[in-house]
């Protein structure tokens, strides 16, 4: 299966703050020889590299407790300096590194959901590519369930997730 070309998806209108440093085409390809990235999440790199949306709740169905809303801390980006560079903090390749032992195969964390989570879509090769996924990871206890174990499907595609965003819920615990 050829890889796709940099195609620019319909992104909704959200604000966001902590972007990083604006990224083309031909930085990002200069940094895939680190990680093969997945489509949308190329296109969402060209509109946005990282950052943290200002309307940040989102509404999921969780197959156990029904309908849950979790907060997205912030989607990570691409740092286009060396590897520990603090341009972005921890961008998707630092948390690659870091979290790998924990992931599924062929996914790229995306992002952060408070509660130690991870946003994920997938390698290419995957058929669960462009979607995202929720991993619930638990630091205090990482190796309590394995890297497909506690892993939720949220939406079909990113453009998708992010028109899921929403301002703050009444019945969400702000800590």
């Amino acid at each position: 299966m050829p890889k796709p070309s940099h195609k620019l998806l319909a992104f909704p209108r959200l604000q966001f703050k902590g972007v990083g440093p604006k990224l083309n085409a031909r930085k990002i390809s200069a940094l895939a020889h680190l990680m093969e990235l997945p489509p949308g999440y190329e296109s969402f790199l060209l509109w946005r590299n990282g950052g943290r949306p200002l309307k940040e709740y989102f509404t999921w169905t969780h197959p156990q407790h029904g309908e849950t809303t979790s907060r997205l801390d912030g989607f990570a980006g691409l740092n286009p300096q060396l590897p520990g560079s603090v341009t972005l903090g921890m961008d998707s390749v630092e948390m690659i590194l870091q979290f790998r032992h924990w992931l599924p195969r062929w996914s790229i964390p995306i992002g952060r959901v408070v509660d130690d989570s991870f946003l994920l879509p997938f390698h290419w090769d995957d058929p669960r590519t462009d979607q995202v996924w929720l991993k619930h990871w638990y630091h205090e206890d990482p190796d309590a369930s394995g890297p497909e174990e506690k892993l939720f499907h949220i939406a079909d595609s990113l453009p998708e997730f992010l028109a899921l965003l929403h301002e703050h819920a009444p019945d969400y615990d702000v800590e």
